[in-house]
């Protein structure tokens, strides 16, 4: 099963689904492989060594979706409108550099 896996759309299709469900933003989807998790011996899991595991990148997985930190996007780019009753040649000319 897992050979066939196609993580990225799992993880798209998770994170669409808890945005359109709860109207929660998902900042990481991790796709285990089975049996990963650590447990107790009565089978509960181990909360506290999952989130250490989790923080520290060793759970072994299969798929793995983070959303870009800030500082890694790109800043939008600011653009100054044109001025009011600006006509398309006077656009063009102010932004190939000619004065008006």
């Amino acid at each position: 099963h897992l050979r066939k896996l196609d993580a990225d759309a799992v993880t798209e299709a998770i994170r669409l689904k808890i945005l359109e469900e709860h109207e929660l933003a998902v900042y990481v989807v991790l796709l285990l492989r089975p049996g990963v998790l650590p447990k107790t011996s009565s089978g509960k899991v181990q909360r506290r060594i999952c989130l250490a595991q989790f923080l520290a990148g060793e759970l072994d997985n299969v798929g793995k979706w983070e959303r870009p930190k800030l500082e890694e996007m790109a800043p939008p780019a600011i653009t100054t409108p044109p001025p009011f009753g600006a006509t398309k040649d006077s656009i063009r000319d102010r932004s190939i550099g000619k004065a008006t």
